[in-house]
């Protein structure tokens, strides 16, 4: 049954997914909502989107979706919640073959820009008006490397997960690792690495990223002194 499935789900959203302008927006939501856990029917999918695990993926109200990008369940849950975008070329994989997880959100009014990379099997939980600048990737998952006897494709992979708060700016080209949580309105300077996490409304910068200021949490101080 699930080979059945596989080959169906293969079949229609390849053929629909190559139909252009607005028709085929309208045909693809159409022909798709059967296969997928959730998808709404104002949902918004470009042309040559590429979907596999349908039947775990729930896409809410208002999502939008450009060309080119790849959504994929290995077994764990994907959600894109409502009026989320997904920009051209991004990827998000929550490989969750390899171990079970909470599976990847995308949060309500969030953004990923062109060619971002999220990649379980750790859950990523991205908050809600969150931006995820272009070539961001979030990687939720680490190979151990401690046994010299042993390639290190053959050693246990890990798999903390990730968490990006609501309301945080990842610039272009950060990278968030394994176990990391940034916190509530951070801003991460491009270019960073992110390998530990980030207190709540911080800018951090640099490789590995450090936070340089808290300008956010000295304004809030105030209001609450008057």
């Amino acid at each position: 049954m699930n080979l059945l499935r596989r080959g169906l789900e293969s079949i229609v959203t390849g053929t629909l997914s190559a139909v252009p302008t607005k028709v085929g927006k309208t045909v693809r939501v159409l022909g798709f909502r059967p296969l997928f856990k959730q998808l709404d029917s104002s949902v918004r999918i470009s042309s040559r989107v590429r979907f596999s695990g349908t039947s775990r993926i729930s896409i809410e109200k208002g999502a939008s979706i450009n060309q080119y990008a790849e959504i994929h369940s290995g077994g764990n849950p994907i959600r894109i919640q409502a009026n989320a975008f997904i920009d051209l070329g991004a990827s998000i994989r929550d490989c969750g073959e390899i171990s079970q997880s909470s599976g990847i959100v995308l949060g309500e009014n969030s953004s990923l820009g062109p060619y971002c990379c999220l990649a379980g099997p750790g859950a990523i939980n991205i908050g809600s008006n969150c931006m995820i600048a272009s070539h961001c990737s979030m990687y939720a998952n680490n190979h151990r490397f401690d046994d010299w006897t042993r390639t290190i494709n053959s050693q246990p992979l890990t798999a903390v997960g990730i968490t990006i708060e609501d309301d945080c700016w990842l610039g272009t080209g950060v990278r968030v690792l394994d176990g990391v949580t940034i916190g509530r309105g951070s801003v991460i300077g491009a270019g960073a690495v992110v390998s530990r996490d980030i207190p709540p409304y911080s800018v951090a910068v640099g490789v590995p990223a450090r936070v340089i200021e808290k300008p956010k949490e000295q304004f809030f101080t105030s209001l609450s002194k008057e």
